[in-house]
């Protein structure tokens, strides 16, 4: 009889760690799961703030009436403005691209619309090559 017991015992210990195992596996994944939550939500916090003041402020709304005003757009992109004065301007801290894309999900190149002879560009952005719009660099002008 004390061969059971003891056989016993043994499998309670075995369940008893596995269940502490899980449970730390648990608690780890729970913690670097919120941790990737709580950075993001600077980032949505700072695309609001573009998404608002591109609208509907009046010194750097691109679509006044929700209408896009290529004219507008195309001076912020085409570096009448420096990419730090844009961003000191929006009030925003992290780097950034706004690109357009239509119905169908395409990139929509940002042109002059007073010179089709123009360079056209993929987007605002910093050009730091972090972000590509398809496969080139936000920012970048594209040759006619």
């Amino acid at each position: 009889m004390a061969k059971k017991a003891r056989g016993q015992a043994w499998s309670m210990d075995l369940v008893i760690g596995v269940l502490v195992f899980l449970l730390a596996i648990g608690i780890v994944y729970t913690l670097l799961n919120q941790q990737a939550r709580e950075d993001v939500a600077p980032l949505r916090t700072e695309a609001e703030v573009v998404a608002t003041k591109l609208t509907q402020d009046p010194t750097t709304s691109v679509a006044p009436g929700n209408v896009l005003d290529m004219d507008k757009l195309y001076s912020i992109t085409a570096g009448n403005k420096q990419y730090e004065d844009l961003q000191e301007e929006l009030g925003i801290k992290n780097e950034f691209c706004i690109y357009l894309v239509d119905e169908d999900g395409n990139v929509a190149h940002i042109l002059d619309p007073s010179n089709p002879n123009a360079p056209k560009y993929t987007g605002i952005g910093s050009g730091t090559g972090e972000v590509m719009i398809a496969g080139i660099e936000c920012g970048k002008a594209i040759p006619p």
